[in-house]
């Protein structure tokens, strides 16, 4: 662990050089940022790591006042299962984030003000797509007549504003293809997200 500060007239900068810390059991590896804080705001920039065989970097503002956070989060090559323990309620078992840029903002450290102030945008790319198993996946497995439904890739983009989300998203693989048009969510977990199923013929 490597820290260097230059403080003066109540500022304080510097750079934090992490070679692994450990959350949740998940590894974040060769972690650095450069920082900058005052009475008003704590600015994380240069934001790098290696997580779960990919890389992140990015940038993070904390207004301390009103306790409002920002958030710019990139991803290449991250192994969802790999991040499973802080991710547990996704609807996705395992894949590989081939490209994730997100861009977000939220209010407060409780976990229910957070989910009412959530704001934010995310483009995302992912490969070797497996559904969680649940009412949705059997149903859909038992539609088309297969077992554990695998998607070679997924694109999408995602907005939410103050807790209440759209999905636009399209999954293929050889024997289905599904996408949703404006597909709504709320970070409490209430889903209205009409789909479009294609069958390929090889099902």
């Amino acid at each position: 662990v490597t820290f260097s500060n230059l403080t003066g007239k109540g500022i304080k900068k510097g750079d934090v050089r992490l070679k692994q810390i450990i959350y949740k059991g998940i590894k974040v590896k060769n972690l650095s940022f450069d920082y900058c804080l005052n009475e008003q705001k704590l600015s994380i920039t240069q934001l790098k790591g290696q997580i779960a065989d990919g890389y992140i970097d990015g940038n993070l503002q904390v207004f301390l006042k009103n306790k409002k956070f920002i958030v710019n989060l990139n991803a290449k090559g991250v192994k969802l299962e790999r991040i499973r323990p802080i991710i547990e309620k996704a609807p996705i078992t395992n894949c590989t984030i081939k490209n994730l840029k997100s861009t977000f903002s939220f209010k407060g450290t409780e976990n229910r003000t957070i989910k009412k102030t959530l704001t934010g945008k995310a483009d995302f790319k992912l490969e070797n797509v497996n559904l969680k198993n649940g009412k949705f996946s059997k149903a859909l497995e038992a539609f088309i007549g297969i077992s554990k439904i695998h998607f070679n890739s997924g694109i999408g983009t995602s907005t939410i504003e103050r807790g209440k989300g759209i999905l636009n998203a399209k999954f293929t693989s050889p024997e289905i293809k599904i996408s949703t048009n404006n597909g709504r969510f709320t970070t409490y977990g209430k889903l209205n997200i009409p789909l479009t199923v294609t069958l390929s013929g090889k099902a």
